[in-house]
C-alpha cells in the first residue's frame, strides 16, 4: 500500500486497517483525522509501516499494533519507522502490544516522530508519557523524537498539502534510509534530496 491520502474515516475501526496479514509494505501514505486509529495492524505478522504521516486521529491509537490474542494468529516481525504521529487526540499515539514469548515477538518501533502538544502517550504493557522512559521499557525508538514536525499548513481540515514540511523542520534527514525498498515519497520526489531520508510521507526539497 502506497502513495495514498486516507481521511476522515470512522467511527471504527482505522484509516488503514490490516487483519491477519502477512508480508504487508505500506509506505508513503498520509493518514488523517480518522476516528478510532489511524493504523491498525491486527494479529499480523511481516507489516512493514515505513514513512507514513498519521495526523489529527481520534479515540484509541495513531498507530496500532495489536489485535491479540487471536486463535491461529501471530504478532511478530512488525516494523513501524520513520512515521510522523502527530496532533492526536486519541488514548495512545503508539501503542505496541508487549511480547508474550510465543505468539507476539519481534516487533519493532524507531525513527518516528511523535508529537502532540499536550505531551505524548506510548504504550505496551504499560504507559509512557515520554520517549526516555519508553525506551528504557521497551528499547523501541532509541533514534525517535518527539518534537512538532513544524507542517507547511493546518492540520484540519484534511488536505493533503498541509503535511508537507516546512524549512526547519526536525523531520528533515533524520529517518533511517530505506534506499533498496523505495526511493519516492508521496509525490514521487526522490529519496533522500539531501544528506538522508526524511520522516513521514513527504521528502523536502
Amino acid at each position: 500500500m502506497r502513495f495514498n491520502f486516507v481521511h476522515s474515516n470512522g467511527p471504527k475501526e482505522a484509516g488503514v486497517f490490516f487483519e491477519v496479514s502477512t508480508n504487508v509494505l505500506m509506505h508513503n501514505n498520509i493518514v488523517a483525522n480518522n476516528t478510532r486509529r489511524g493504523i491498525y495492524i491486527a494479529a499480523s505478522s511481516g507489516v512493514r509501516v515505513l514513512n507514513n504521516t498519521v495526523v489529527g486521529t481520534g479515540g484509541r491509537a495513531g498507530v496500532d499494533i495489536g489485535g491479540m490474542p487471536r486463535e491461529g494468529a501471530t504478532l511478530m516481525n512488525n516494523q513501524v519507522l520513520n512515521n510522523v504521529i502527530a496532533h492526536g487526540t486519541t488514548t495512545f499515539d503508539l501503542l505496541i502490544t508487549p511480547p508474550n514469548g510465543t505468539t507476539i515477538a519481534a516487533n519493532t518501533s524507531d525513527y518516528n516522530l511523535i508529537w502532540r502538544a499536550d505531551g505524548i502517550r506510548l504504550w505496551s504493557g504499560t504507559q509512557h508519557g515520554d520517549l526516555g522512559a519508553w525506551r528504557t521499557k521497551t528499547g523501541f525508538d532509541a533514534n525517535s523524537l518527539s518534537v512538532d514536525p513544524l507542517f507547511l499548513g493546518a492540520t484540519t481540515p484534511p488536505a493533503a498539502a498541509n503535511y508537507k514540511l516546512r524549512p526547519g523542520s526536525p523531520a528533515i534527514d533524520r529517518a533511517l534510509s530505506l534506499i533498496g525498498v523505495y526511493n519516492r515519497d508521496y509525490l514521487g520526489t526522490l529519496r533522500p534530496m539531501f544528506a538522508g531520508f526524511d520522516i513521514g510521507a513527504y521528502e523536502f526539497k
